[in-house]
C-alpha cells in the first residue's frame, strides 16, 4: 500500500466534483478500500420518489475504483471502460462504499465496487477498468 486514509482524503480534496461528492476513505487494505458518503439532498433524482440519480451510483463506483488503485500505485489513472448495475433504490441516508482490485496489469486493471445503505442493503455495483501504464512525456 503506497497511500494511506489520510493521503488518499486529500487527493479528494483536491477534485471539486468528488469533493462536493462527500467521500471519505475509512480504511484502506492492499487490495481494497472503504469510503463513507453522506447522503446529500442534491443525490435525489426524482423528487416524488425521493430516490438516488443513478449518476450519483456511477460517479462513486468510478472514484472508488479509482482510488482503491491510487492506495497502490501511488497516483490516479484514468478510466476505460464503466459498468453499473442499479439493484435497489437508494434513500436519505449514509452510504458505504467498497472496491475491491480484481486484477491489476502493467496496461490495465480491473476493480470490483459496491454500494450500500445505511442499513447495509446493496443498492449497485459496478466493476470498472482503468488504464495504468504510465503516459509517455511528450
Amino acid at each position: 500500500m503506497v497511500l494511506g486514509v489520510a493521503e488518499l482524503n486529500a487527493v479528494i480534496a483536491s477534485s471539486p466534483f468528488n469533493r462536493w461528492l462527500g467521500q471519505k476513505v475509512v480504511r484502506v487494505g492492499p487490495d481494497h478500500i472503504e469510503i463513507a458518503v453522506d447522503w446529500r439532498e442534491e443525490f435525489i433524482g426524482g423528487a416524488a420518489s425521493g430516490h438516488a440519480h443513478g449518476g450519483i451510483f456511477s460517479a462513486l463506483i468510478n472514484a472508488a475504483g479509482c482510488y482503491a488503485l491510487a492506495a497502490r500505485l501511488g497516483r490516479t489513472v484514468p478510466t476505460v471502460d464503466l459498468r453499473c448495475d442499479f439493484l435497489r433504490p437508494g434513500t436519505a441516508g449514509a452510504l458505504c462504499v467498497l472496491a475491491t482490485i480484481v486484477s491489476l496489469q502493467r496496461a490495465v486493471a480491473s476493480v470490483d465496487v459496491r454500494i450500500f445503505d445505511h442499513r447495509q442493503h446493496l443498492l449497485a455495483c459496478g466493476r470498472a477498468l482503468y488504464a495504468t501504464a504510465r503516459a509517455n512525456a511528450p
